[in-house]
């Protein structure tokens, strides 16, 4: 496995996160109050500069904007939702869903992510879940109908449901809708990115000399042993406007490629700090665990791997309703996923089970 440290902004990225910051009062400062108590002193001083100057950024770039602007709130409004810690909007799901890091200009990743668009409808991709920021898809035979039922098999609130199943019906139009309406702010925000590029190129070095190798830190973040090939190529990149961010994924479009996303204020020490679940997090899963069926789904697959369909015929549930609970499952980290022959197989994944126990067991009974 080898690495590719990006020292470049992703202007498109970094906009869409800081506008949805701006549109929702989401401001930079309140990161300090849950994390700062519990950092060395180095590495609080070093938070209180970034946000400080982070915050700044953004009130100086979004000065004269109205956040309850009906355009802005089209994509920014931040969506809330019972299953999931956190919100997301229209403009993360029409963007990062398609993001592949291979380009930092503004315009050429719109074009990149209306072609990775095309080339998923293409291949016949359709939507099995989604994370806050992106939308998860499949291939293969288990597709539970158009758009609309794709999309109505999310989590989601039903308005936003169609607001989000318009959108990727007419995604062209939605997309250039987007990239016209925050491009004359993208430019502001390409100018005072400037002064913090000193967040990027620390925290590239920060990464490239940790004790601890990435593969080792991801795997102990994620509380599960990650499937690497040999000669898989992973491409870094540091975002700045959401803080907090981690995420690896591989890549639906070409081989050997994945993608690690590192928000800047993430650490060793910040995320094994993280790993501990929290009162809000076990509720969440023991609700995401509180069907039946759920249960039973999790009990079949730890013997044995199933795809989506088989498992519904196996189990006597609707398609559509065996694909909506194999999502959450998967968004909580229950299951893992492995693609054969345009299928995506799932099975327990029971070392995150076991994580998830033990951390149940440290909450009730210590």
């Amino acid at each position: 496995m080898d690495y590719a440290f990006i020292r470049k902004p992703y202007i498109l990225f970094e906009t869409v996160e800081m506008l949805y910051r701006f549109v929702n009062g989401i401001s930079f400062r309140s990161l300090l109050s849950l994390r700062l108590a519990a950092e060395d002193t180095a590495e609080g001083d070093r938070m209180v500069r970034q946000v400080e100057q982070l915050q700044e950024i953004l009130e100086e770039t979004c000065r004269g904007l109205d956040p309850q602007s009906p355009a802005l709130r089209r994509f920014f409004a931040r969506v809330d939702t019972s299953d999931k810690q956190e919100g997301t909007c229209l403009a993360r799901l029409l963007t990062f869903s398609f993001f592949t890091l291979k380009e930092t200009d503004f315009w050429k990743n719109v074009e990149e992510i209306r072609t990775n668009w095309r080339y998923l409808q293409e291949k016949g991709a359709w939507i099995q879940s989604y994370s806050i920021m992106s939308l998860e898809f499949s291939f293969g035979e288990d597709c539970p109908g158009d758009f609309l039922d794709q999309v109505c098999a999310l989590e989601l609130p039903p308005e936003f449901q169609l607001n989000l199943c318009r959108a990727l019906r007419s995604f062209d139009k939605s997309l250039d809708e987007l990239a016209n309406l925050i491009y004359p702010i993208a430019q502001r925000l390409e100018e005072t990115l400037h002064r913090a590029h000193w967040i990027l190129d620390q925290r590239v070095e920060y990464w490239q000399n940790s004790p601890v190798p990435l593969l080792d830190y991801l795997s102990d973040t994620m509380g599960q042993t990650l499937a690497v090939g040999e000669h898989e190529h992973t491409v870094v990149a540091i975002f700045v406007m959401n803080y907090n961010f981690l995420l690896y994924k591989k890549s639906d479009l070409l081989e050997n490629e994945s993608y690690l996303y590192l928000g800047c204020g993430v650490s060793v020490k910040s995320q094994r700090r993280d790993q501990s679940m929290t009162y809000e997090m076990l509720g969440l899963s023991l609700k995401a665990l509180s069907d039946k069926k759920r249960l039973e789904i999790l009990g079949r697959l730890s013997k044995e791997r199933a795809y989506s369909l088989e498992l519904a015929k196996a189990m006597g549930v609707d398609p559509s309703n065996m694909s909506r609970n194999l999502a959450l499952l998967c968004s909580y980290g229950f299951l893992k996923q492995e693609q054969e022959a345009q299928k995506n197989y799932y099975q327990t994944d029971h070392e995150a089970v076991r994580h998830f126990l033990r951390q149940l067991e440290r909450v009730l009974l210590t």
